[in-house]
């Protein structure tokens, strides 16, 4: 039951979490297993730089939150049990979390590590709204140009979050542990990880 409300903090559902600010967290995403990486930008008459899933191609770029709602990505839904597979995870949508009213969806990343908690998200949060609740954290570079990275803002059972904003809301991955001895540039490399490793499937 801990694991899963760690995660559902990630996400962002729960108001009782804190955040870096001593505020809470009100449109937010995220959502992860053991699962690092480098940025670089399109040139102008190239193809839209995007995510590509059967569901179809997810493109990267910049969202309004309150026009997003209602029409947020849901990882856990559009994504196939087989391509999360192909990138080397094991999900169960049904262990997932939706909330269309909060434009929320986060499902677990299965692991035999009891003390991990992984999966991905999707939120109606962009960078601003997530950098105005959280710290963003700096020297992660990423194959995924625009994507930023994120603490938890907790002591203990820290987690890591990358995301990456699209038309259709912030694409997440979480990465967090109940070890309190584990660094948080471990978990972010780990969620920096899992997002591209989404990111290189189809190509």
């Amino acid at each position: 039951m801990k694991r899963f409300g760690l995660l559902l903090c990630a996400v962002g559902l729960l108001a009782s979490c804190g955040t870096d600010d001593g505020g809470d967290a009100t449109v937010t995403g995220a959502a992860s297993s053991n699962i690092v990486t480098t940025g670089s930008v399109a040139p102008p008459d190239a193809e839209p730089t995007a995510f590509h899933f059967r569901s179809g191609d997810l493109v990267l770029g910049p969202f309004d939150p309150y026009a997003v709602l209602g029409n947020v990505f849901d990882p856990c839904a559009e994504i196939s049990v087989e391509e999360f597979a192909a990138a080397g995870f094991t999900v169960d949508p049904s262990r997932g979390v939706t909330s269309s009213e909060r434009g929320v969806s986060s499902c677990f990343v299965e692991g035999s590590d009891p003390y991990v908690i992984a999966g991905f998200g999707g939120n109606a949060a962009n960078r601003e709204v997530i950098s105005s609740k959280k710290t963003l954290l700096s020297g992660y570079s990423s194959v995924i140009p625009g994507l930023f990275v994120y603490g938890d803002g907790r002591s203990e059972d820290a987690m890591c979050t990358a995301a990456v904003e699209t038309p259709r809301g912030s694409l997440t991955s979480s990465f967090g542990t109940l070890r309190p001895s584990e660094s948080l540039d471990t978990l972010c490399a780990e969620a920096v990880h899992m997002l591209e490793a989404l990111f290189l499937l189809n190509r």
